[in-house]
């Protein structure tokens, strides 16, 4: 249990960090459409932060 609890852990990390950064790819690129890719993947980087969040809790109840 704790090698997919720790395994979950890092996949959401790095698809936070993913997002992010493709986020910010697409910030520094000019466009007309700029605005609403930028906000759907600040979307899903706040959905993903929440779902890692979640884990990180059930994880810290788990281990404890």
């Amino acid at each position: 249990m704790d090698l997919l609890l720790n395994s979950l852990i890092v996949i959401c990390l790095i698809t936070t960090f993913v997002i992010l950064m493709l986020g910010l790819f697409h910030s520094a690129r000019s466009g007309d459409n700029k605005d609403n890719k930028i906000n759907l993947f600040m979307r899903y980087r706040v959905a993903i932060q929440f779902v890692s969040l979640l884990i990180l809790t059930i994880a810290l109840y788990y281990k404890t």
